[in-house]
């Protein structure tokens, strides 16, 4: 008795696929809307802020996760646009120090990109395997409380760095 091989799946998407869709578009959301959250506090630190970097981050990063918001209403080009949001905040935490107009201008400021770091993490989580999301998820607080302690990422302590960052 010959067995016919089963033929392509035409019924609705599987449940794992639709949590991840629910997840992706989740993400994608609230992202934004934490992303627009943090314009006001973006403003009250432009003078922080050399205007060319300044601008440039928030371009890029904003842009990005525009991006994956797109992407994932659309449902198309999802985890590629959640890593480039992973991966531009990774990259706007290593040039922050180099955004800032001088180390005591910001002195006593929290970043503003502290609103970013769980939509980070959260796409990353979205974009990469299971390892690399735990090492970023990681990872990333570590950076972001390094930042903090530093002058250019506010010169706070140790405590209120690791719970910033945390």
């Amino acid at each position: 008795m010959p067995t016919e091989l089963p033929g392509p799946r035409t019924g609705p998407p599987r449940s794992r696929e639709r949590i991840d869709r629910t997840l992706a578009r989740m993400v994608g959301l609230f992202g934004f809307v934490f992303a627009v959250l943090s314009i006001p506090v973006l403003n009250d630190a432009a003078h922080t802020l050399k205007p060319e970097w300044g601008r440039g981050i928030a371009i890029a990063l904003f842009g990005s996760i525009l991006l994956a918001l797109i992407s994932s209403l659309l449902d198309r080009g999802v985890r590629p646009a959640m890593g480039l949001v992973a991966c531009v905040f990774v990259v706007t935490l290593a040039l922050w120090p180099f955004a800032v107009r001088s180390p005591t201008a910001a002195l006593g400021t929290q970043p503003w990109l502290w609103y970013i770091v769980i939509v980070a993490i959260a796409a990353a989580a979205i974009s990469f395997s299971t390892v690399w999301a735990a090492v970023y998820a990681v990872g990333v607080p570590v950076v972001f409380a390094v930042l903090r302690v530093m002058p250019a990422g506010g010169g706070a302590d140790v405590l209120h760095a690791v719970l910033d960052a945390g």
